[in-house]
C-alpha cells in the first residue's frame, strides 16, 4: 500500500530539492505568496514546511518571510576537509604547427607528445605529469591525496575463470 504524503511534507521535499540543487541559491528570499502560487497549495502547508526548514537550519527567518541560509564561515573554517580527491587523465601539449599529429583519445584534442607512450585507446600515459600534479596539490593543500580515476583506458577481457589479468594497471 502506498503511503500518503501530506501537502506540508510535499512542500518541504520540493523546497529541499530546490535549495540543494541551487534553484533557490543561498541568500534568496522565499516569500510565502510566491511559493503558494508556485506549488499550487494554500499558505498553511507552505508555512509549516518553511518552519521545519528553519528549524533544520536550511533557511533563516526574516522579519517578513524567510531566506535560504548563507554558508557559515566559522563552520566552514572549523570543519575543513581531511583529504583531497581528484581525477587525472592526461597532460596536454599544443603547437602552432597544424601539421603535428594529434591524439585520438580523451575528451580534448591535443598534440601528441612524442616522448609518451599511449594506451590502446590512444590516450597518452604520463606518469611524470601525474607526479607533478600530486606534488602541486600536496604543496598547496598539505592534505592526503586520493586519486579517484587515473585515465587509463583499456579493454579488459576475463579469462575462462572470470579473472582479469590487469597487472598493467598496477604498473601504470
Amino acid at each position: 500500500m502506498l503511503k500518503k504524503i501530506n501537502l506540508s511534507d510535499q512542500a518541504y521535499e520540493e523546497l529541499v530539492k530546490k535549495i540543494v540543487s541551487g534553484t533557490y541559491p543561498a541568500g534568496e528570499t522565499l516569500p510565502e505568496e510566491k511559493l503558494t502560487v508556485e506549488f499550487g497549495i494554500s499558505r498553511t502547508p507552505v508555512r509549516e514546511a518553511l518552519r521545519r526548514l528553519a528549524a533544520e537550519g536550511l533557511i533563516e527567518p526574516l522579519p517578513r518571510g524567510f531566506r535560504v541560509a548563507l554558508p557559515d564561515e566559522k563552520v566552514l573554517r572549523e570543519n575543513t576537509v581531511d583529504f583531497v580527491s581528484f581525477s587525472y587523465y592526461s597532460s596536454r601539449c599544443t603547437s602552432a604547427d597544424e601539421s603535428v599529429a594529434s591524439t585520438d583519445g580523451n575528451v580534448f584534442a591535443t598534440v601528441k607528445n612524442p616522448y609518451l607512450k599511449a594506451s590502446e585507446w590512444g590516450w597518452q600515459i604520463d606518469p611524470l605529469g601525474l607526479r607533478i600534479t600530486l606534488n602541486a596539490l600536496y604543496d598547496r593543500y598539505q592534505k592526503p591525496l586520493f586519486i579517484v580515476e587515473n585515465g587509463l583506458g583499456a579493454v579488459d577481457t576475463p579469462d575462462e575463470n572470470g579473472y582479469v589479468e590487469d597487472d598493467y594497471r598496477i604498473d601504470y
